[in-house]
């Protein structure tokens, strides 16, 4: 989530509820049942349905029920395709009526990569969820390289015998410093007869592409219109089914990021009036988002907040608008707030990179250059924030939706 400076403090404490600016999830706590390495055949052998899934690269999909504790168990068996070419990554996309949280990723062989004991600053699908979880893997640069063998991922669900379905993505990447990512930008509501609108968002997109290019990233945008859909967008941490059906649309690229603009974002699935956010410029789903169509495969920017009163936009706000999408598609494929809005004032450190800084004050995070960075919560006195961080850059390419 990226706020306007103006709102800083009134938002301050809203950042801790919202799991760091659009991660998706509960403004609960769930309690995380953890599994260790030397549990992993007790826990598959207890599931009613084992989730089995394999590729060399594309989509699989899976579906089945959770056992009697609501655990179910997806596995992998990662191969090389028949040119020899190796998954490189892949992410893990999980659907159900209730609560969903990844407690565990491990090898075949119990070897644990990643549970609900390690930071969740990783990724937020090892936080509670509800309806939709993805998760990624590798995270990270540091993290173990994705091999050819077998992989099991452990899935704690709402229910026992709750019902869950999903799909893997897997990705082959021979350069993980070029890529291309396809963006889906979709006007919504009374935004489609906006001409001040539309001018604004053609020329941020273009900085957007300078900024995503600073790290091999070329982007690719198609536009769609929803002139009947309401103008109030649906928020992307609570899902909606306007978010599949947009992204299932004849031609609109399935494996993409899907930006919705409107007016205003709502708090909630609701599009009423007055259930909206105050002083929020856009919102991701989770970090990262979904790879392939469900209900929070979207990332949200309000254009009447950017635009200011007035309704015009100026050669800021419109850098504003272009750092908005900048951001929050960092977010959906991936990164953090180097650091976070403390309640009170000041930052407390974000995420898990070692070359983002800890700053504590607007001032030091200004000298140390972070407040310069594409993922910084707020914007900062008008400063250009077009820079990513060379770990950043490395865990965009990781991203299934980085080709």
């Amino acid at each position: 989530m990226l706020y306007s400076d103006s709102k800083r403090l009134l938002l301050a404490g809203l950042v801790l509820v919202l799991t760091a600016c659009g991660g998706g999830g509960s403004s609960g706590v769930a309690e995380q049942r953890v599994l260790d390495s030397t549990s992993l055949a007790t826990s598959a052998d207890q599931a009613s349905v084992t989730l089995l899934t394999s590729g060399s690269s594309g989509i699989s999909q899976f579906s089945g029920s959770a056992d009697d504790t609501g655990l179910a168990t997806v596995d992998l068996l990662v191969e090389p395709d028949a040119s020899g070419r190796q998954p490189t990554a892949l992410q893990v996309v999980t659907e159900s009526a209730g609560a969903i949280v990844v407690e565990h990723f491990a090898t075949g062989a119990g070897t644990t990569l990643v549970s609900g004991e390690q930071p969740p600053d990783l990724t937020t699908a090892v936080r509670v969820d509800s309806l939709v979880n993805a998760f990624p893997y590798p995270a990270v640069g540091s993290s173990p390289a994705l091999t050819p063998g077998t992989y099991r991922l452990f899935l704690r669900l709402a229910e026992a015998g709750a019902q869950v379905s999903g799909a893997v993505v897997f990705k082959e990447d021979d350069d993980a410093t070029r890529g291309v990512v396809r963006a889906n930008v979709h006007f919504v509501g009374s935004t489609t007869q906006d001409t001040e609108s539309a001018r604004a968002v053609r020329l941020a997109l273009e900085q957007w592409r300078v900024v995503f290019a600073s790290i091999g990233v070329t982007l690719e945008v198609d536009s769609f219109e929803w002139q009947q859909a309401s103008a109030i967008l649906p928020s992307p941490t609570a899902g909606s089914r306007f978010y599949v059906d947009a992204a299932q649309a004849p031609g609109v690229s399935p494996l993409a990021l899907n930006v919705y603009l409107g007016e205003t974002i709502s708090r909630n699935a609701s599009t009423d009036p007055g259930e909206e956010f105050d002083g929020v410029l856009g919102l991701s789903s989770a970090i990262p988002g979904p790879a392939v169509p469900t209900p929070k495969s979207a990332i949200a920017v309000s254009l009447a907040i950017h635009a200011g009163p007035d309704g015009a936009f100026d050669d800021r706000e419109i850098r504003t608008l272009a750092e908005t999408f900048a951001h929050e598609a960092g977010h959906y494929l991936g990164l953090f707030h180097p650091v976070e809005l403390r309640s009170g004032g000041g930052y407390r450190p974000g995420d898990p990179l070692s070359d983002t800084s800890d700053c504590r004050s607007e001032a030091a995070c200004i000298e140390s250059g972070l407040a310069d960075n594409v993922m910084f919560p707020t914007p900062v006195g008008g400063r250009d924030q077009s820079v990513f961080t060379p770990q950043q850059s490395e865990v965009v390419h990781l991203q299934a939706l980085v080709d």
